[in-house]
């Protein structure tokens, strides 16, 4: 967690928010977005763990792109429930939850690699002996 938090300021040092205010953090429209969510992460979260109650494991803001111009905030909240992993989107405007789903590929991924790391292991200490 301490790590991401570093992260994350560093982050906002390099788009202008640690700087005084001026033309430069004027001119860029995420930070803007960011200042004009009613809704903090923290916020986010809480909503988040109402939706889906589990252990948070990651919480992070975004700023994306409306398709008919503009910038809204997104509050990704990734959290543990009975050994699964979710991800829950919560808009940082409305303060409603966008999405709630369940991440799995990733985890099948790897286990499949690992399964053919071991195949090929196997193959291996049979070619040398």
């Amino acid at each position: 967690m301490r790590a991401r938090f570093i992260v994350v300021l560093s982050t906002l040092l390099l788009m202008g928010a640690g700087s005084v205010p001026g033309p430069a953090q004027e001119k860029n429209p995420r930070l803007k977005a960011l200042e004009q969510a009613r809704y903090t992460l923290v916020e986010g979260v809480i909503r988040a763990v109402r939706a889906v109650p589990g252990t948070v494991i990651k919480a992070e803001a975004e700023v994306e792109k409306k398709k008919g111009g503009g910038f809204k905030v997104v509050y990704q909240v990734f959290l543990m429930n009975e050994g699964k992993i979710f991800l829950v989107e919560v808009n940082g405007n409305t303060g409603k939850v966008e999405e709630k789903r369940e991440l799995r590929r990733r985890r099948e991924e790897g286990r499949e690699e690992e399964e053919g790391e071991r195949g090929e292991r196997e193959e291996k200490g049979e070619r040398e002996e």
